[in-house]
């Protein structure tokens, strides 16, 4: 695994800016490769290398994907429910909700009304 940066600051930063020396690391990896001396045999061995996976907490992951946080309207990776707030509890704490219709399992497309929550 390899640790791309790590950000501190009073704002997000700006990902394609953020993160477009790593690509550009990566992708002369993936394109040109590069020669290291071998451990075990003598002489060199040219590499390439790919990117196959990506791991974020949830704010970045929104960031990096260009969309609205998991507790935001339609912040629903996987389906197309807008979802609600709903208020739990005496103190006024609230949490964000995605209430299963059988009769709209897709539920509302992205395009259309963001009013269709029925909590």
């Amino acid at each position: 695994m390899i640790l791309a940066g790590l950000w501190f600051g009073s704002s997000k930063p700006v990902m394609w800016i953020y993160l477009k020396p790593f690509h550009s690391a990566l992708r002369m990896l993936e394109k040109d490769g590069t020669t290291v001396e071998s451990p075990d045999k003598p002489g060199t061995l040219h590499i390439k290398a790919i990117l196959l996976c990506e791991t974020y907490d949830l704010p970045a992951k929104a960031c990096v994907c260009n969309t609205v946080q998991y507790n935001s309207l339609f912040g629903c990776f996987r389906c197309l429910q807008p979802g609600c707030t709903v208020k739990v509890g005496k103190k006024g704490g609230h949490v964000h909700a995605f209430p299963f219709d059988q009769g709209n399992v897709k539920g509302t497309p992205k395009n259309k009304c963001r009013e269709s929550c029925r909590c």
